[in-house]
């Protein structure tokens, strides 16, 4: 048996004993799950820190060394001392180096602001804007009149669930508007059948993972009963 042969065997071995033990938290809570949630998350960051570190010592400081104009080093070092000055936000309570930490604000709301307006502008470019233009492409006579009754779901679903968002309007006795009031329950009533799609499809994948891995153990069981 080679090498090859040895290491996928103990891999199967050791993923098969590991789902067991995710599987056997259906029993109740104790050490070995819980030691494999640590597993989990400890293998995830120290791949994380060793992906970083690589990227950062045999990539980033590698090209700061070979680049040849002065503004270009520049370039490469601004990154690097925003996140020596993070660092020192781990160090707040220390005596020394906590005087220090406050410099760690700068890069901290360099990333905040970078972060949000990131966010802004993925919410408009991707999502807005697309359900505005796929709401009017959706308003066709091609298919009619099924096409056109289509469209009409989606205008008045789109326009509905924005609504819902948006403050009422109230008449000039104090009573919000009947109009406003209908077109935010509708809105709700849209918004809530998106949520049971979307949380349909997140059961549908942990299902089709859970399968996988019944079929990976039974994969290993006849692997060792073929020999």
């Amino acid at each position: 048996m080679g090498n090859a042969q040895i290491f996928e065997m103990l891999g199967l071995i050791v993923g098969a004993v590991l789902t067991l033990i995710i599987f056997s938290y259906l029993l109740g809570d104790h050490v070995l799950y819980r030691w494999v949630l640590a597993l989990l998350v400890g293998s995830g960051a120290g791949y994380v820190m060793g992906v970083a570190l690589r990227f950062l010592w045999m990539d980033w400081l590698a090209q700061a060394r070979t680049a040849e104009s002065p503004l270009l080093k520049g370039y490469y070092f601004v990154p690097l001392l925003l996140g020596i000055l993070l660092l020192f936000k781990g160090f707040s309570s220390l005596k020394i180096l906590g005087r220090l930490s406050p410099l760690g604000n700068i890069p901290m709301g360099y990333l905040i602001g970078t972060g949000a307006a990131v966010a802004i502008a993925g919410a408009l470019l991707g999502t807005l804007f697309p359900q505005i233009q796929a709401a009017g492409n959706a308003m066709t006579l091609r298919n009619f009149p099924w096409g056109l009754l289509r469209g009409i779901v989606m205008l008045i679903g789109t326009i509905s669930a924005l609504l819902l968002f948006s403050p009422r309007a109230k008449d000039p006795g104090g009573e919000i508007k009947s109009t406003t009031l209908w077109m935010q329950r509708l809105g709700k009533f849209f918004v809530i059948v998106a949520l049971a799609a979307a949380f349909a499809g997140a059961i549908t994948s942990g299902l089709t993972l859970w399968v996988e891995r019944w079929a990976e153990l039974l994969k290993t069981v006849f692997h060792f009963i073929r020999g």
